[in-house]
Parts: C-alpha cells; structure tokens; sequence
C-alpha cells in the first residue's frame, strides 16, 4: 500500500533523519533511523534500507552507551535454555512435605518445567534470531541479560544473510546458586548498542558448585557370562573439581533380584 499512515510516518521519519544528517546530529540520526528500521521495515525497498543501514552505521561513533529496544530488528523467534546434560546436572534427593505416600500434584510446576544448572558450570541458552531485511545484518557482542543472581554472560557474533533464520548458542557461567532469570538479549546492531526482551522471564535454578566425577572404564558395551562364572572389571573413577570426597556410593541399575557385582578398591 503506497498510501496511509504508515507512509506517512515512514516519510516523517525519512525527512527528520536527513534534516538531522544535514545537521550533523549523529543521535539523532541513529535515533529515528533506527525507528524507521524497526517499525517500518517492510514499506522500504532494497535500497530505501541499505541507505538507512548506511547512514546508522555512518553516525553510531558518537553515540552514548543507552541501549535502543530493537523489537523487531533481528526478530527471536524462541529461546531454550539448555540443560548440562544427564553427566554434568546435580543428583539432588527430592523430598516431599506431604504426610501422603502419593501425591497426584507431587512433581508439577506451574510454570513448566525447571532447568537446574550448577554454580561456576557453563551453560547455554539457544536463540533463534531471523533477520526480515533484504540486507545481511552483522550482530556483534550478543549475550543474555539476566536478573537475580551474580552470572557471566560471554559474548557471541553472527551475520545473519537476508530473510534468513539461524541458530545461535550463547554462555552463561553462574557465579552464586540461588535463582536466575533471563529477562532479555543484547547485541549491537550496525554497532548501535540493542536490546530486545524476554516475551516472559525463564528462570533457572542454580545449585551450589559440587564435585564433578570421571568414570574411565574397560567394560565392554555387551558382556556374556555363564552362571557361576566371575569377571574382572577395572573402573577408574577421577575427582575433576577441587571438593574432596571423603565417602562414595556405588550402586549399580542390575534387573536381577540381588546385587551381582562385589566391589573392591
């Protein structure tokens, strides 16, 4: 549609950007070039948006470190916070208040289901960002912005090509347990400092650091014995953290009635 309030406003912006241009007014320039881009997007032409790309990367040098919500510009489609894995999560005992053996409710979360991370471990969050323009978009210092607890939040790049959709995975290293909430992304788009936030805050639960076990083992992956028969195993189990362990557990997941392993150090 060539006509209406939407051109309107599109050449209002248009104007304003380069009156500011002619008067060298870089924030405002990067201010309403960047809201023509993110509003107005698709009722400009290919070179309607090279010429504002341009011009926003032209005039970002001299502006202040406020962050501008880019909504749109790249969009994010959805985000997953990742679990470590079934070898790095916390083996924690659940316990129930309730005075039932068995409870219906016992388990179920509201808000879906928890992510459990450990302190001073690495984890990641995928993000799913497409870029609407018909210009390729270069993303740089990409990382999450999270509440409620102390965490490093590392950077990633990415250039996005037009009307593409890709994947991007970013880390966080929690520094205290407690709860953390991803409330948002920030990045800097044609080198203008962007944020975009979260559509509803996901929390993750952070354990307090633990120590982390290494099993080496030369167990084949099928064994036969006959009945009665005995085989040697070696299983060499490795501390790779900095708690020592003073008592360890074995048990072993055998379907027969009876342990069938004996174990010995």
């Amino acid at each position: 549609n060539a006509h209406g309030w939407p051109q309107l406003q599109k050449l209002v912006l248009d104007d304003l950007i380069s009156s500011s241009d002619k008067l060298a007014n870089s924030d405002s320039v990067v201010k309403y070039g960047m809201c023509l881009l993110q509003n107005f997007y698709s009722h400009l032409d290919h070179d309607d948006q090279l010429r504002i790309l341009n011009l926003i990367f032209k005039n970002n040098t001299r502006l202040g470190q406020d962050m501008i919500e880019a909504p749109n510009i790249p969009a994010c489609k959805k985000i997953v916070i990742k679990s470590l894995g079934k070898s790095l999560e916390p083996q924690l005992n659940k316990q129930t208040s309730s005075i039932f053996i068995f409870n219906p409710n016992a388990g179920k979360s509201k808000e879906g289901e928890q992510v459990n991370w450990v302190c001073d471990e690495f984890g990641e969050v995928l993000v799913k960002l497409e870029n609407p323009l018909l210009h390729s978009l270069q993303l740089f210092d990409i990382r999450c912005i999270v509440e409620g607890g102390l965490a490093e939040c590392y950077p990633g790049t990415i250039t996005i090509y037009p009307k593409q959709t890709v994947d991007i995975v970013l880390t966080i290293k929690p520094r205290q347990p407690g709860i953390l909430k991803l409330v948002g992304i920030k990045l800097q788009l044609c080198g203008v400092p962007s944020h975009f936030k979260v559509a509803s805050s996901a929390t993750i639960s952070v354990s307090k650091s633990m120590p982390l076990l290494v099993l080496k083992s030369d167990i084949p992956a099928t064994l036969s014995l006959y009945e009665g028969e005995v085989t040697e195993l070696c299983c060499r189990i490795a501390n790779n953290s900095n708690f020592p362990i003073e008592h360890l557990d074995i048990l072993d997941n055998c379907s027969r009635t009876g342990s069938v392993f004996q174990y010995s150090d």
